[in-house]
């Protein structure tokens, strides 16, 4: 990508009925909010760290959509409409968890 590149940082909002998360979301991110979940449990493992979030998301939303693994890696979606709740484990150097919010974006 050529030229600069925006970032928008909300620290420390309430979202999805009382979930504590950082929001990001880039220029060219077309509609997708990364959420950082900001939980008081310091994690041993992104597994860990996935398996707690999910349960917290399942007690707030019921069981997700649609789910599934890309390899050793499992994925969750809640879906209303055109708008996507995704939870992930993903791998850049370390594995990871990943929750982001987006509309009309995910198909």
């Amino acid at each position: 990508m050529k030229g600069k590149v925006t970032q928008l940082f909300w620290e420390s909002e309430s979202v999805l009925e009382g979930l504590e998360v950082d929001i990001q979301a880039m220029s060219y991110g077309s509609g997708l909010f990364n959420l950082t979940h900001k939980g008081e449990t310091s994690f041993k493992s992104a597994q860990d760290e996935y398996e707690s979030t999910l349960a917290e998301l399942k007690s707030r939303f019921g069981e997700p959509h649609e789910s599934g693994a890309e390899g050793a890696y499992p994925w969750v979606r809640w879906r209303w409409e055109d708008v996507c709740l995704s939870l992930v484990i993903g791998e850049r150097f370390v594995d990871y968890v990943a929750m982001s919010v987006s509309k009309a974006v995910v198909k």
